[in-house]
């Protein structure tokens, strides 16, 4: 279910988070290892994890980034592509 205030959201692999951006209908939480995840709306492909579907819980993006961050509807980031 969706929810409209802060809730704690476990991320996958028993990852700890070092830093979380929230944008209006979708977060992002950069792990201490370097990994990133996204969750939340997703019909603008915001979430960058190849689709459109929308994630209740943290997915995994498989880029690695330097930088991202979440506004209202957008998520920038800046990086390289694993394997390039």
């Amino acid at each position: 279910a969706w929810e409209s205030s802060p809730v704690f959201v476990d991320l996958p692999r028993a990852a700890a988070a070092a830093s979380v951006a929230c944008g209006r209908h979708h977060s992002l939480a950069l792990g201490r290892s370097g990994e990133i995840f996204a969750w939340g709306r997703n019909d603008m492909g915001q979430l960058g994890i190849g689709d459109l579907r929308p994630r209740a819980s943290p997915a995994e993006v498989s880029v690695a980034r330097l930088r991202v961050t979440a506004h209202l509807s957008s998520t920038a980031g800046l990086g390289d592509r694993q394997g390039s």
